[in-house]
């Protein structure tokens, strides 16, 4: 990045868009800097790479909103990238037992498997984590897709993104994804098409996926299938949000450290039942399973309230641009919050966290936020 920065000051005088409320993101890595050397824990200063690099990629969206005075380019690039997260979530998912009741489709998909790619290229994904990233972006594609076909504009991009991630999400079958993408369907229905027909329709097609995806969860072959697992699955969490609850307690302040539950020493003090510590173990604790917790147990309660507030400011800014901006820049905002929103009730119950490989998504769908409010009210000319 340092040659493109030194460029873009010597071509525009200037590295970064940078509002009051941006300043949050130095203060947070101020904070992380902070938390490598007070924690009780640390692995260095790499912990630091993902979200610098997410910090970034928000800023840098921001510039190219304000450089391009339009969110087209940004929507073009997010679009591509939902594409490809769609072909890998059908083709490198761990599909498991959820999954059972489409086992003569997914036979027949591609796999990356079929590549010749080392078994340390990371193209495989379990089925949570892949639809934790899906939530981000699937809403930013209907909001947009539901535009461009009021509008009789090219949509056939946005439209195959839709049906890949929603298919993709519906295969993988984790339940608290969908109930959040659907509610954050059920916002940008309410919110982007106007009452009659078509939102009639769109709210029968929602419905009929509700009343399919009840069918898949609470038919007596899926129950008597799952119903163990889902009780070992709810029991599980409990244990690992008391553990992560206890190491708040101990570590108000600042955590255990960046990335820290995971590691062996805090499961040897804070045990999890179920979850070996021993050196040998073939699983790991990865998360808390829940993303405010996560964030607790890495940066203490300092971070967590960060978090928090940073959710907020992403409604406050939403609400702004639904007040000034046109149908495209409600649509973009709306469609943009929601995917946090249905993301958010992902991380109730599983987290994808800052130090994860899907962790860039988070700030590309803020960027998106931040940069059409600011096109919107028209601070850029002011910057």
């Amino acid at each position: 990045m340092i040659p493109i920065f030194a460029a873009r000051w010597v071509v525009r005088g200037r590295i970064f868009t940078i509002t009051k409320l941006d300043v949050i993101w130095l203060i947070w890595l101020g904070l992380g800097v902070a938390n490598i050397y007070l924690a009780p824990f640390t692995r260095g200063f790499i912990m630091l790479a993902r979200p610098l690099l997410g910090v970034i990629i928000y800023f840098t969206i921001i510039e190219v909103v304000r450089h391009e005075k339009r969110v087209n380019k940004v929507i073009n690039y997010i679009t591509i990238l939902a594409i490809i997260i769609g072909l890998l979530a059908m083709s490198g998912t761990q599909w498991n037992e959820k999954s059972f009741q489409f086992e003569a489709f997914l036979n027949i998909l591609p796999t990356l498997k079929m590549l010749p790619l080392p078994p340390e290229a990371g193209l495989s994904f379990n089925a949570n984590e892949i639809a934790g990233a899906i939530a981000y972006v699937l809403p930013v594609m209907a909001g947009v897709a539901i535009y461009y076909w009021r509008m009789k504009l090219p949509r056939i991009g946005v439209t195959v993104a839709f049906i890949l991630l929603f298919l993709s999400l519906f295969l993988g079958q984790s339940r608290l994804t969908i109930v959040g993408v659907l509610l954050a369907l059920a916002v940008i229905i309410f919110m982007l098409i106007p009452r009659g027909r078509w939102q009639a329709l769109a709210w029968v097609a929602l419905g009929a996926v509700v009343v399919l995806q009840l069918f898949v969860v609470y038919n007596p072959a899926s129950r008597l299938e799952l119903a163990e697992r889902d009780e070992g699955s709810f029991s599980g969490r409990f244990n690992i949000w008391s553990s992560a609850l206890k190491v708040v307690g101990q570590y108000p302040l600042t955590g255990a450290g960046l990335n820290m539950f995971r590691d062996r020493r805090i499961l040897e003090k804070f045990p999890v039942p179920g979850w070996s510590p021993s050196p040998g173990a073939t699983r790991i604790l990865p998360h808390t399973h829940n993303e405010v917790l996560q964030i607790a147990t890495d940066m203490g309660i300092p971070g967590g309230v960060i978090f928090i507030a940073v959710h907020a400011a992403a409604a406050y800014l939403t609400v702004q641009t639904w007040r000034r901006g046109d149908e495209y820049a409600k649509a973009v905002s709306v469609s943009a919050l929601a995917g946090l929103f249905a993301h958010g009730v992902f991380g109730l119950g599983d987290a994808i966290t800052f130090w994860d490989r899907f962790a860039f998504l988070f700030w590309v769908v803020l960027g998106l936020v931040r940069g059409q409010h600011l096109l919107t009210t028209r601070f850029i000319q002011n910057l």
